[in-house]
């Protein structure tokens, strides 16, 4: 009987050990894409913990569980199957447009989103709320550079007019209409005024929601300026 609970008692602190290293684990993970003032992404440690050169970056949604690792393929299909390490994977990976880079004046980003699957944009329709929205107004972009920051001025749902993706234009007062007709979409007013100057960040993903149920296409969008 004794050695049986000493069996018992092994297998519980073994357990014990595991869970330990898995959630220290998990905290590394955080620590090393979540940045601040002195703490960057360590991109070439990441490149080689992935075994990809495409790693550029980290994205993080403050107060939220969207803190992923950035991709940028030489198209907009490859990461849509493709995970991190390069393996097929219908949930895909978090990865920015290919015609553009992080010091661009625009940056799209695009995430799978699942009525069945956890993949990383999936909290993104919480921001149907406002409440939530209210909560969770800023989103970092990390790199072993810098951080930066933006502030969420649109949300909405799209299914007709693809020109939130345009990244060329002719002047500041193009420019300017193209954010304004942005902001004037979203759900609720945010109460975030846009300008000529601002730098934007678009987060794109598949929404869900149920009255858009019967469009063949509908991406949810998160517009948020530089601060």
């Amino acid at each position: 009987m004794r050695r049986k609970w000493l069996a018992v008692g092994g297998i519980c602190l073994f357990l014990i050990l595991l869970c330990s290293i898995l959630f220290a684990n998990d905290d590394n993970k955080k620590t090393i894409i979540q940045g601040n003032s002195n703490n960057y992404v360590a991109i070439n440690d990441l490149k080689e913990e992935y075994d990809n050169p495409d790693i550029i970056g980290a994205i993080n949604i403050l107060g939220t569980d969207i803190s992923e690792i950035l991709v940028q393929g030489e198209d907009n299909d490859y990461y849509l199957n493709h995970n991190l390490y390069n393996l097929k994977d219908v949930k895909g990976a978090t990865f920015l447009d290919y015609r553009i880079n992080l010091d661009s004046k625009k940056i799209l980003i695009y995430g799978h989103n699942s009525s069945s699957l956890e993949v990383p944009f999936k909290e993104l329709e919480n921001y149907y709320d406002e409440e939530f929205y209210e909560k969770h107004k800023y989103i970092e972009i990390v790199t072993n550079k810098k951080v930066k920051k933006y502030e969420i001025f649109s949300v909405y749902v799209e299914t007709s007019n693809w020109d939130y993706m345009n990244i060329d234009f002719e002047n500041e007062i193009d420019w300017y209409n193209h954010l304004k007709e942005l902001k004037e979409k979203s759900w609720y007013d945010t109460g975030v005024d846009v300008s000529e100057n601002d730098e934007v960040l678009i987060l794109q993903t598949c929404s869900h929601h149920k009255d858009y149920k019967n469009y063949d296409k509908k991406y949810l969008l998160i517009i948020a300026r530089g601060i």
